[in-house]
């Protein structure tokens, strides 16, 4: 380590391209510490699993209920998006989703009555 043959530089490339994605390896924990928990695509497929169950459970009250109690409100799960300037816009975005998950949810309830 640190020799003519084998220097510093070397180790560095070597820790930053020739590790293999294992999220069980510490040295992988610490160079990603906010998302190294989905760093698999089983986690990530489950995350989207679950993204979608909510949206249905929210959408089966939203039809059942003229106001959904918060617990049932959409949720994401998986990796968390940085904040940005324009997450006031996404927001914005969220509130019109909801909106309209709502005006939906009221056509199929006027469909049932």
């Amino acid at each position: 380590m640190g020799t003519v043959g084998y220097s510093w530089y070397d180790l560095k490339v070597m820790i930053e391209w020739g590790l293999p994605n294992d999220p069980t390896s510490a040295l992988f924990r610490s160079l990603n510490p906010t998302d190294w928990m989905w760093a698999t695509v089983e986690a990530r497929l489950l995350a989207e699993i679950a993204t979608q169950t909510s949206d249905v459970r929210f959408l089966t009250a939203a039809s059942l209920m003229q106001d959904v109690p918060e617990d049932y409100w959409p949720s994401t799960y998986g990796p968390q998006i940085e904040k940005t300037p324009d997450s006031e816009d996404q927001r914005q975005v969220s509130k019109e989703s909801t909106a309209s998950a709502k005006s939906v949810a009221d056509e199929i309830r006027a469909s049932l009555v």
